[in-house]
């Protein structure tokens, strides 16, 4: 970082021995936060790996959970729906039709609508979903300390 800055406040102002070291502290805050970001970016790809990897060795082990010293795990499914975007409005024309026009924000938070379909499905196993509305449950794996 260059410690000569000229600011429209002039030079006192930006080399100023209060002003310098805060301006820099931050810098480097900042810097550090990227690089933790991206660290956990990548932690998370890793880690979304080896679930991938323990999801088939269960699958190919015929088991769907295991206790060791670390703790349980366990296959845990995640329900997850979501409204096409190109009939966005019909779409939550569709969640008011249901009396559930609260959900909707300035967008539709995902987790939110979620849980409202698997509710509705439910409530009646027989419900038929706009053509709009994709449903998929994904496979994960849980886990619990001892």
């Amino acid at each position: 970082m260059d410690t000569n800055i000229t600011t429209a406040f002039g030079p006192n102002v930006a080399n100023n021995q209060v002003i310098q070291p805060r301006v820099k502290a931050f810098y480097d805050l900042t810097q550090k936060a990227k690089d933790l970001k991206d660290d956990w970016d990548e932690a998370k790809k890793i880690r979304d790996e080896a679930e991938e990897l323990l999801i088939q060795t269960f699958d190919d082990a015929g088991i769907t959970a295991v206790k060791t010293a670390e703790g349980n795990f366990f296959f845990k499914f995640g329900f997850h729906a979501s409204i096409t975007a190109e009939n966005k409005l019909e779409g939550f024309e569709w969640i008011r039709d249901q009396g559930h026009g609260d959900v909707i924000g300035e967008t539709l938070n995902a987790k939110t609508f979620s849980t409202f379909v698997k509710e509705l499905i439910e409530e009646d196993d027989s419900i038929e979903l706009p053509d709009f509305v994709n449903t998929y449950t994904k496979k994960g794996i849980g886990y619990r300390r001892k």
